[in-house]
Parts: C-alpha cells; sequence; structure tokens
C-alpha cells in the first residue's frame, strides 16, 4: 500500500505518462510475487548434502566388495589396541586367518582433526601392509599407503591394487615417505 502511495506521488510529480507508471506498477507486484514465493517452504526440497564420514566407510566398502577383492573379508569399526588403549580403525580388510591387510581411515576434510596420523599409528600397531585415508567418497581423493620396513610410504591407487592382489613387489610408482 505505502509503496503505491509513494509510486503514485513519484510519477504524478515527475509529470510521466500512464504507461509508464503501469509498467512501474507491474514491476512492483512482480517482485511482491518473487518475495512472497521465496519466502515459502521449497516444494522440491532441494538440499546440498555433505557426506559423513558413515557414508564414506560405506563407499569405501563398496569399494572393497568388487570381485577382485573376493579372498578377503571386509570388517567395520575393527578394535585395535595402542600402548593398552582401544581404539576403532572404520573399515578393515582382513586376509583369510583374520589378519589386517588394509586398514582405513574416514575422515571428513571439514573434521578440525583432520589427520593422516590416526591410519599411521593403525598401521604400526597392527603391522597392516597397506592404508587408506579416505576424506571423501571419491576414490580420486583417498590416499593409499604401503607400510613396508618401517617406513609407510604414499602409492598410487593401481600400485596398492596391484601389490595388495599379488603380494608386496618393489613399488613401481613411490611417491613420498612418511
Amino acid at each position: 500500500m505505502f509503496a503505491n502511495a509513494k509510486t503514485n506521488y513519484r510519477f504524478s510529480s515527475t509529470h510521466t505518462t500512464e504507461a509508464d507508471n503501469k509498467k512501474v506498477r507491474a514491476a512492483l507486484e512482480a517482485f511482491r510475487d518473487a518475495s512472497r514465493v521465496s519466502r515459502m517452504p521449497d516444494p522440491f526440497n532441494i538440499r546440498i548434502s555433505t557426506p559423513s564420514e558413515a557414508d564414506i566407510a560405506k563407499a569405501v566398502t563398496r569399494y572393497f566388495l568388487k570381485p577382485e577383492f573376493s579372498k578377503f573379508r571386509v570388517r567395520e569399526k575393527y578394535e585395535i589396541e595402542i600402548d593398552s588403549a582401544e581404539y576403532s580403525a572404520d573399515v578393515v580388510l582382513c586376509d583369510e586367518h583374520e589378519k589386517p591387510t588394509a586398514i582405513v581411515e574416514c575422515q571428513l576434510l571439514v573434521d578440525p582433526n583432520y589427520s593422516h596420523e590416526p591410519l599411521k599409528s593403525f598401521l604400526r600397531a597392527t603391522g597392516a601392509p597397506f592404508g587408506i585415508f579416505a576424506p571423501s567418497i571419491g576414490e580420486n581423493s583417498w590416499h593409499f599407503y604401503q607400510n613396508s620396513d618401517d617406513r609407510i610410504r604414499l602409492i598410487e591407487q593401481p600400485d596398492f591394487e596391484a601389490r595388495l592382489l599379488e603380494g608386496l613387489e618393489a613399488p613401481a610408482n613411490e611417491l613420498a615417505v612418511m
């Protein structure tokens, strides 16, 4: 109501044509309609979701359920003892004797305690030959590690898979020593 009075006064005092006055009123009505719609709840319920650590663990489990890993068993929330304290690894790939072969730590990038150190501690404590640090659902964001000779090396995913499936071999493409 106030906008109409203000518009009428403004256009009547500036001697604009009635056509211009109608255009401005139409624009104001369109603006009002848009503002009413924007205050309505979203009818499509569109939300941008971020994955949780549980979602990442599910993605890792799906990765390990591929046919090439069929000789291994996937364990979630695997208990690991370090200095008489119990910790839980998110996902562990075990051999036929239930010995950890690959340990996976899932941590979101937004976590203030984001660090590869828990994974490295798990690898040292268990002697597991491989590890994966998974900060996201996508495999392309995962960090693959090999634990050998008291060193933990960052390796490429194809090297991880080849060594895991064919046994430990000389590194084909070593990236870094941790």
